[in-house]
């Protein structure tokens, strides 16, 4: 996971300095943190996609050039904590307030596909980075396989 840094990719030269053995750090208990905006990268077989913490609101609107997407696809934002599908953005997007009760975002941003797709799982916080196997849409039909833990029923969200 990196720190997201709002003034983009170019940015990245500061990740030492930003995190390094002064000042606080994100979890600090009573610190105020540096940055409060996270990027991970997923790349699976099947598909690449990037899950963006947010812990803070320090930044409202979310620019995709400056995670590196291009900004003039279409992604789909889906927060994994509260379940719900922000919606479909070109160019960036709002996330709202964070929830009072999670005081944190988990945000699934993965490019918009002109077929049904899985957007996240439950299983977990990578929506689907640790339990998807496969994925895919072939003959009108989304199909795939996923790695459960046994007893638990895991859910998708199309």
């Amino acid at each position: 996971m990196r720190p997201f840094l709002p003034e983009g990719p170019d940015g990245i030269g500061r990740v030492d300095a930003e995190v390094s053995g002064s000042g606080p750090r994100v979890f600090d208990a009573s610190l105020q943190p540096a940055c409060d905006l996270f990027a991970l990268e997923i790349v699976r077989p099947f598909e690449a996609w990037m899950v963006l913490g947010r812990t803070g609101e320090s930044v409202p609107e979310i620019k995709f050039a400056d995670l590196g997407l291009a900004p003039a696809k279409e992604y789909d934002v889906f927060e994994f904590w509260t379940k719900r599908l922000i919606g479909s953005f070109s160019g960036s997007f709002f996330p709202g307030p964070l929830d009072p009760h999670f005081r944190c975002q988990a945000l699934v941003i993965r490019e918009r596909k002109p077929d049904p797709q899985v957007l996240a799982t439950s299983r977990h916080v990578t929506g689907g980075g640790v339990d998807l196997a496969d994925v895919r849409w072939a003959g009108g039909k989304l199909s795939g396989t996923s790695r459960v833990v046994a007893g638990e029923t895991p859910t998708s969200s199309i």
